[in-house]
């Protein structure tokens, strides 16, 4: 899966990264008590410690409140200008995955293409 995002863009508030975990079957799972992680590397092998952008539950990374009805299952990514400002545009790669009580799921995992802005001044 291919996750495109402009440099220098703020995916913040209510322009942030919009996550719903479903299971098997397609139906939204609570998400209460689960750690998420995103992480872009610019290449497969690097250390975590090198991703060029992380984020996690708490920093970053906001659980729905409450987990029922229409937010059942959804977890929001914040991504701010600073935080791909100073990138190259590019092909990079990212992994999305949860931790709960039953052990480590990936979400999802895939290209991120950091695409370069045109207008660069206000």
């Amino acid at each position: 899966m291919t996750l495109s995002l402009r440099r220098g863009d703020a995916y913040v508030d209510t322009r942030r990264l919009v996550i719903t975990a479903v299971d098997a079957a397609g139906v939204a799972i609570d998400l209460t008590g689960t750690a998420i992680r995103f992480m872009v590397k610019a290449a497969l092998n690097d250390a975590d410690a090198d991703a060029i952008l992380s984020k996690v539950t708490g920093s970053g990374i906001t659980l729905a409140d409450p987990q029922s009805g229409a937010t059942l299952g959804k977890a929001y990514i914040a991504i701010a200008a600073a935080d791909t400002t100073s990138l190259r545009a590019g092909r990079y790669w990212y992994e999305l995955e949860a931790t709960d009580s039953i052990g480590v799921i990936t979400l999802a995992a895939g290209t991120f293409m950091l695409v370069a802005d045109l207008i660069r001044g206000a």
